[in-house]
């Protein structure tokens, strides 16, 4: 039997997730000063305090990086999502104002993170494939959200899914627009209107056959 190496008080997996965590930290803070001209394998490690040889422990090249905290990022924002709707009131449009204002909190209130979604529909490749995995994703919670809240008699799952991917990429086209200050609203107005959208739309259906014309 053998056991993992301690040192400084700390694993060996455990020192390698922290140096993951200061490289993705040190990537926000460039892309935050600078976005993408100011990311480089330099500029990160120098920023982290860390050599190459520790980012090749965690990336392959710095679009990994990006990806992985684009994903971070993300994450951050489902957790409060979910968090905000589990606690709000059980009234539809509470529930979705309480949802979309904690995105919207995370992502504002620190602004290497709004630096980050802007960049991300024109970065690498990889990065925009990935934001749009996200997009289908969220979309894919929304629709759970959708179908609990109002009976899935009354949802069906295509129409959940029709109207959440709508919604997700309206969502997120209508934040970058926001964000890069092409669309003068006040953030509570931003957010008020979403969810009024959302929720007129929630229940659209399309599943029935169309009606036939009217006989003369």
């Amino acid at each position: 039997m053998t056991t993992e190496r301690v040192y400084g008080g700390l694993p060996r997996l455990e020192r390698r997730e922290r140096r993951r965590q200061r490289l993705l930290e040190a990537a926000l803070d460039a892309i935050g000063e600078g976005g993408l001209k100011g990311l480089s394998l330099r500029s990160v490690c120098a920023r982290a305090g860390l050599t190459s040889r520790y980012f090749y422990e965690s990336f392959r090249d710095l679009d990994e990086l990006l990806v992985a905290l684009f994903d971070r990022v993300a994450d951050e924002v489902t957790g409060a999502t979910l968090d905000a709707v589990a606690q709000a009131p059980w009234d539809a449009l509470a529930r979705a104002h309480a949802g979309l204002e904690a995105a919207i909190h995370v992502i504002t209130d620190d602004h290497r993170k709004a630096k980050l979604l802007l960049i991300s529909g024109s970065g690498p490749e990889s990065l925009q494939r990935r934001r749009r995995e996200q997009l289908v994703q969220v979309a894919t919670v929304m629709s759970k959200l959708t179908r609990d809240f109002y009976g899935a008699d009354r949802v069906t799952p295509t129409d959940a899914r029709l109207t959440t991917i709508t919604f997700a990429a309206g969502y997120v086209e209508l934040l970058h627009e926001w964000l890069s200050g092409s669309l003068p609203v006040s953030r509570t107005r931003l957010v008020d209107h979403m969810a009024r959208i959302f929720v007129a739309s929630a229940t659209v259906h399309s599943g029935r056959a169309a009606a036939p014309p009217p006989s003369e």
